[in-house]
């Protein structure tokens, strides 16, 4: 500082500076003026190519959005009640109707671009609907979509796999898809939702201001985006295969380059410029006035003492570090008191399904402080308020949070709570080992017992509803027993909106779960024991014979729902029909239930095996011809199989005895082992072509399971 102050009293130091800045400015002058021509011509052009883009875009994102429904419908015609109905009309059932209309319903639920569905039936001029109407067409509500009783604009989308039309009657669009048959039988049509349809059109166009609108071939206007002070001119357009155009209008303030985009754009040039002119001027400076900043520091130092110098940096230097340790503490301290939420958001990633590598999750878990282990046995609970609570949902839940994190649980399992954004109070129990299926029922009971406690200190018992899922081992399974659990919740709920008995309920309900968690499981002679306690309990409980007829139901409609999901034959669910046909009085349904409950788990641990080894079975398939793949996955064998990857990597390990990554090692070293026997390839390509996805990853793995590198055991093998 006393060097440029020393500086001020001589004129080359002005000569100098005044020199620098002329020259920064002349190249100021030079380079806006030569960059603002090209930028801006470089502007209008991308502004083009991006509207066009957008147009092409826009077109692609509707045709495979219908071509998706369109494919849904499709899959929707193969259902069987369906396939009758169009087929053969006259031997439809009431029953079979119900259910297709059940089917039309639930298709309306998943597809959220559908208003509403209808089935059509050419062969005796009927219409299904949801909402359970079966009309003739020419007096259905859909009638004018139709071209035989309304004037319609029709389009054919078809990509070589299916048939559909785009129907628009002014403003309001139809998809029609026709049974796939070469007579006209029947078809399938669903009205659409414009908004849901077009929501990703309305987004893009707000972002620069421009204006869009999609014209059906009549002239309709079937969308409208963007500011319409925009729409002058002449707009761009774009047909698409649908049959519609697609037309923008850009705005006028973004089609040429503004000052404000140009000054943003050059400022960081600006800067850099503006520090290489700072730059040389120091440096020129320094140069010329080196041995001038020399004589004045040994003037200085001759005049304060060097000692005084060196202290007052020692000094300074400590207050720096004093500052420093006391901001790494308060840090330290920030970091402890946010480890809750992150191992709280964890939690929610894992309940979601999000797959984590097993080591990095491990490290993360210790360093959260959290008590779960990767390869524990977990529960998830599911706790929820009815939707008829009229108070606060929110502040209820966290208070009932609260209150249940405030009771001590010092046995087993380990329990750890949150609240999701939905308001659910979620559970999650882990036990170290795998327990009896009796004692963890004992101690999940309890533990629903204290959230009881807590629900009627908070006021809410009433409303309260507790769903439990399965127990799975390994923590990336939590998002199964999650999916149970909400299930159960559903259902419990379902039924006390029915109002029904709660005893009735809850002892139908645990004893159907243990049954079948005991079956899934494989364990037939157990489940079978745990059935006929049940059954002489039921027998000698002091209740009414229809509590006692409930109760039964329960377990017995349960098992026929799991023989379902597990695609049980007819003739297997007809051993069912002993039981439904039985009276009401207990002597005459008793033993009934007892001999088809048995026929019943037998059939289901023989299913539930029998799945198990199937999936298994296309996993190793699938590994077998994909190995070679260097990113071959669980989570895409999961995906190839259609089960989650959690449930996978455990079947891998109970019926392999083996792990996920193991086999596919395996399999990729016994192909390397034929490709170093058998052919001159060179080791490195060998282990590049059996999916090892570096050299050093193949030499390890190979001598693992070999005992010797790739090398070694080619020159055993090849004399």
């Amino acid at each position: 500082m006393k060097l440029f102050q020393s500086l001020r009293t001589k004129k080359i130091f002005y000569r100098i500076l005044v020199l620098l800045l002329a020259m920064a400015c002349s190249m100021f002058v030079l380079v806006f003026f030569f960059v603002h021509t090209h930028m801006s011509r470089s502007y209008q052009e991308r502004r083009l190519e991006n509207c066009q883009q957008l147009l092409t875009t826009a077109s692609e994102y509707v045709r495979l959005a219908l071509e998706d429904l369109g494919r849904a419908m499709q899959q929707l015609l193969w259902n069987t009640d369906i396939t009758r109905a169009v087929l053969t009309p006259e031997l439809v059932t009431y029953d079979r109707k119900v259910e297709i209309v059940k089917t039309l319903g639930s298709f309306e639920t998943d597809n959220p671009l559908v208003d509403q569905a209808f089935l059509l039936t050419y062969a005796d001029g009927r219409c299904f609907d949801s909402a359970g109407n079966i009309v003739e067409m020419k007096e259905s509500l859909i009638r004018g979509y139709l071209p035989e009783y309304g004037q319609i604009c029709a389009s054919s989308l078809a990509n070589g796999d299916f048939p559909a039309q785009v129907i628009s009657q002014g403003e309001k669009l139809a998809l029609l898809q026709p049974f796939p048959t070469p007579e006209t039988n029947g078809a399938l049509l669903v009205t659409l939702r414009r908004e849901s349809l077009f929501q990703f059109l309305a987004e893009s166009t707000t972002e620069d201001g421009d204006y869009m609108e999609i014209q059906a071939q009549d002239g309709a206007v079937l969308f409208a985006g963007g500011p319409s002070a925009a729409r002058s001119g002449e707009p761009l357009v774009y047909a698409a295969d649908t049959g519609w155009n697609f037309c923008l209008w850009q705005n006028p303030l973004h089609i040429e380059l503004g000052r404000e985009e140009f000054l943003a754009a050059l400022g960081p040039w600006a800067l850099f410029l503006g520090l290489i002119s700072l730059g040389a001027a120091l440096f020129i400076t320094w140069s010329i006035y080196r041995p001038i900043g020399k004589l004045h520091s040994l003037v200085g130092q001759a005049e304060n003492g060097a000692e005084t110098v060196k202290g007052n940096e020692l000094e300074q230097i400590s207050q720096v570090y004093q500052s420093t340790l006391r901001q790494k503490a308060d840090l330290s301290q920030e970091i402890a008191g946010m480890a809750p939420i992150v191992r709280e958001r964890l939690y929610k990633n894992l309940l979601k399904g999000k797959a984590l590598p097993q080591e990095a999750l491990q490290e993360r878990l210790q360093s959260l402080g959290s008590p779960f282990g990767i390869s524990d046995y977990y529960v998830v609970m599911v706790a929820a308020l009815s939707g008829d609570y009229t108070g606060d949902v929110v502040e209820a839940t966290e208070r009932l949070h609260r209150l249940f994190g405030g009771c001590a649980w010092e046995e087993e399992p380990v329990c750890e709570s949150l609240v999701t954004d939905d308001d659910f109070l979620i559970l999650i129990l882990c036990y170290r080992e795998e327990a009896d299926s009796r004692r963890r029922t004992g101690r999940e009971a309890a533990i629903c017992r204290i959230l009881e406690e807590c629900a009627r200190q908070a006021g809410v018992e009433e409303w309260l509803s507790v769903g439990r899922g399965r127990l799975y081992q390994g923590i990336l399974s939590l998002a199964d027993s999650f999916r149970d659990a909400q299930q159960d919740l559903d259902y419990r709920q379902y039924h006390l909106d029915e109002g029904r008995p709660e005893s009735s309920v809850l002892q139908g309900e645990e004893a159907s779960r243990e049954i079948l968690d005991l079956a899934m499981d494989g364990e037939l002679e157990k489940a079978e024991g745990a059935l006929n306690s049940f059954l002489s309990r039921l027998h000698l409980e002091d209740m009414g014979g229809e509590e006692k007829k409930r109760c039964c139901d329960e377990l017995v409609n349960r098992l026929a729902e799991q023989l379902l999901n597990l695609h049980a034959s007819e003739e297997k669910m007809e051993l069912f029909d002993a039981y439904y046909r039985a009276g009401d009085a207990p002597e005459e349904w008793e033993g009934p239930a007892r001999e088809v409950g048995q026929q019943a788990l037998s059939a289901l641990c023989h299913y539930s095996q029998k799945s198990r080894n199937r999936y298994v079975k296309q996993a190793k398939e699938y590994i077998q011809g994909h190995s070679g793949d260097s990113r071959l996955s669980l989570e895409t064998v999961a995906e190839s199989v259609g089960i989650h990857s959690a449930y996978l990597s455990r079947l891998f390990y109970e019926i392999c005895q083996v792990n996920f990554v193991s086999y596919v090692n395996r399999c990729r070293v016994e192909k390397a082992e034929i490709l170093l026997k058998q052919t001159k390839i060179p080791v490195k390509e060998v282990g590049f072509k059996t999916g090892f996805n570096s050299m050093q990853n193949f030499n390890r793995v190979f001598k693992k399971y070999t005992g010797m590198t790739p090398g070694a055991y080619r020159k055993q093998e090849q004399p």
